[in-house]
């Protein structure tokens, strides 16, 4: 499954000629504990899921390609995407709203579009 997840993606962006950017994973599994309204079931399937080793095989694969490059991740999940806001406050909310401009944002999809830019 990892093999065929990470050849997608590789492919993918080699047609649309990106680059991939990933971020150093560190204490992603922390992120699904108890209590954060989680089920049991799927808290036990993200935890057996091997984030380490598809990123070993999206790196492997793309650097053949010559695509593939790792930013630091320190607070990308903390600053606003649309103003820039620092948010020092946040500790493991998901979902959390900017003070400074009033969005909305969910950590990991504004971590994204933090790397992105």
């Amino acid at each position: 499954m990892l093999h065929n997840i990470s050849k997608a993606i590789v492919e993918h962006a080699k047609k649309s000629k990106v680059a991939i950017v990933l971020e150093k994973l560190e204490n992603i599994l922390f992120s699904h504990r108890r209590g954060n309204k989680e089920g049991r079931t799927l808290r036990a399937r993200l935890h057996r899921w091997s984030f380490r080793e598809l990123q070993k095989q999206i790196e492997y694969k793309a650097k053949w390609e010559g695509m593939v490059e790792y930013v630091k991740a320190s607070s990308t999940s903390k600053i606003c995407s649309q103003c820039g806001y620092l948010n020092k406050t946040l500790r493991s909310e998901k979902e959390w709203l900017c003070p400074n401009c009033g969005a909305t944002h969910d950590r990991d999809f504004n971590a994204s579009k933090n790397i992105l830019s």
